[in-house]
Parts: C-alpha cells; sequence; structure tokens
C-alpha cells in the first residue's frame, strides 16, 4: 500500500472513530488526552517506521500504566469493605481457607486495603510479565531489531516517548477525574480489583491479535493501524462509561 493511500485511508477511519466522541469530549476533556494517546502509535507507524514490536511495547506500557494509578486508586478509594461484603455473602466463589482470611480481616479497614494493593501488585506482576513474554517471542524476532548502540538508543527513546504519552494520559484522567471530581468517596475496593483487566482484554483482542494476525499471515504490518484504530474507539468508549457510573 502506497504511504499517501494508507495515510489517507488511516485518517478517514480514524475520523469516523472520533466523530462519534466529539460531543462526549466536550463533557469530559480528559478525553482528548486518551485519544491523543491512541494516536502514538500511528503516527510512529507513519512517520517513524514503528514495527509491530514498538506498537506492542506501547500497548504494554499503557497496561503498565492502567495498574500503576489503579494502585493509586485503591490507596485512595474510601469504600473498604463491600468487596469483602460481597464475597462473605456468596462464599462458594472462593476457597474455605481464603474466606476465613477474609472474615478475620473484614475488622482491620487499613489491613483490608493493604491485603488487597499488595495481592493486585504480586497478581497484575504475573500478568505484565506474562504478557511482555508473549510480546518479545511473537514480535522481537521479526522486527529487525539490532544490538548495536544507535538501534538500542533508538529503542531507548521510542520507549521513552510512548511512556510519556500514556502515563501523562492517565495522569490527566486520575487528577481530574478521580481526585478533582472526588470520584475515591465512591470506588469500590473489590471492583477497583479487576477492573484494570477488562480493559486489558479489549486491548488482546484488537492489538495482540491483529499483530498475531498479520505476524502468521504474511500480511503488511501496516494493517495493524487498522486494530489501533478500533481499540482506540473501544478504548474511548470505555473510558466514558467508567466516569459515567460515578456520576450516576
Amino acid at each position: 500500500m502506497q504511504p499517501a493511500l494508507r495515510v489517507l485511508i488511516t485518517t478517514k477511519f480514524y475520523l469516523i472513530q472520533m466523530n462519534t466522541f466529539v460531543e462526549n469530549a466536550k463533557a469530559d476533556i480528559t478525553i482528548i488526552p486518551l485519544i491523543l494517546a491512541n494516536l502514538v502509535p500511528l503516527a510512529g507507524i507513519l512517520f517513524f517506521g514503528w514495527s509491530t514490536f514498538y506498537v506492542l511495547i506501547f500497548y504494554w506500557l499503557e497496561s503498565l500504566a492502567v495498574g500503576f494509578f489503579n494502585v493509586l486508586k485503591m490507596a485512595l478509594a474510601k469504600n473498604q469493605f463491600s468487596a469483602h461484603t460481597t464475597l462473605i455473602q456468596q462464599p462458594d466463589l472462593i476457597g474455605k481457607d481464603q474466606y476465613k482470611v477474609l472474615e478475620y480481616l473484614a475488622p482491620f479497614g487499613i489491613v483490608w486495603k493493604i491485603f488487597m494493593i499488595v495481592f493486585f501488585i504480586l497478581h497484575y506482576s504475573g500478568f505484565m510479565l506474562g504478557h511482555l513474554i508473549f510480546i518479545v517471542f511473537l514480535s522481537a524476532p521479526t522486527s529487525g531489531l539490532e544490538l548495536d548502540l544507535p538501534s538500542i538508543i533508538t529503542v531507548i527513546l521510542n520507549i521513552i516517548v510512548a511512556s510519556v504519552a500514556v502515563f501523562a494520559s492517565h495522569g490527566i484522567s486520575f487528577a481530574t477525574n478521580y481526585l478533582g471530581r472526588k470520584e475515591y468517596e465512591q470506588a469500590d475496593i473489590g471492583k477497583l480489583f479487576s477492573a484494570p483487566y477488562s480493559r486489558i482484554i479489549v486491548m488482546h483482542i484488537t492489538i495482540i491479535g491483529g499483530a498475531f494476525l498479520v505476524s502468521i499471515t504474511g500480511l503488511p504490518s501496516s494493517l495493524i493501524i487498522i486494530f489501533i484504530a478500533l481499540k482506540a474507539g473501544v478504548d474511548i468508549d470505555a473510558h466514558l462509561k467508567e466516569h459515567r457510573k460515578y456520576q450516576a
């Protein structure tokens, strides 16, 4: 596909996706940095020669940002006991030993909160490690990366740019919505524990699934742009729904 035609098709696809959310963006200004962050991998592919490896690393870093700010949300959440209450009312969902632990921790709010945060960090870290290993084995061998100093510097610079983009996007949303609009007063630690996974599953289905399809079929890597656009649309929709529930 010719670069000019590829840019034209991609731009039109993004305009269709983003136009749906223009009115919503007027009500939620934090959607703007989210859109800009989603444009980073697109710019990387079109103008800076990003391979599938860079795109996947970008979204791995986004998962890292999601987990990081989720830990802060759990730490600041005021509703500490609803997760315990839900599990106590449905003891068949957990093992007998875990149920006894929950009963013991229930009276100690701060202990319960620390327990949940530490458990999330350990659980999420294992998930992120598996995610990274999958990316390395899937895309690194075909990415054309070299181990010489200029190539290593290029990789580091791209990672820095990607990190700044995703952490800035999620940081602005955290400061504006969670702190500024006091979402922490309604936040539920139990729901926060599982919240990042539902968002990341969408990422896996769209981006990693698309990258895997491109990898095994030999299709042009530029087709990953379509999956980036789809992911952006779903991501923005999920962002709006997440913050609407606190306004209800």
